[in-house]
């Protein structure tokens, strides 16, 4: 869609999802694109939007938020917090 976007010379801003990881995932696609100027984050929230990360993503003194680094996508899940919230395994 990013791709198809730009050959038309259009920006293409993504929605984030509705957990932490799926927002994170989007946050590299993000990165990646050429024609997206916008990561939608409601800062007030975001203290409490990413329950069940070990570490919130950081949003520098600019605004900017960066993806993070490390393997992977970059975070580490905090299992014991999702053991202890989740209601069934399937």
């Amino acid at each position: 869609m990013a791709a198809l976007c730009e050959a038309h010379h259009l920006a293409m801003e993504p929605h984030v999802g509705f957990n932490p990881l799926l927002d994170i995932a989007i946050l590299h696609i993000v990165g990646a694109m050429r024609n997206c100027a916008y990561f939608p984050l409601d800062v007030v929230s975001a203290r409490d939007r990413y329950v069940g990360l070990m570490e919130n993503p950081k949003i520098d003194k600019d605004g900017f938020i960066h993806a993070p680094a490390g393997p992977g996508l970059g975070v580490e899940i905090d299992g014991p917090f999702i053991d202890k919230h989740s209601v069934a395994v399937l």
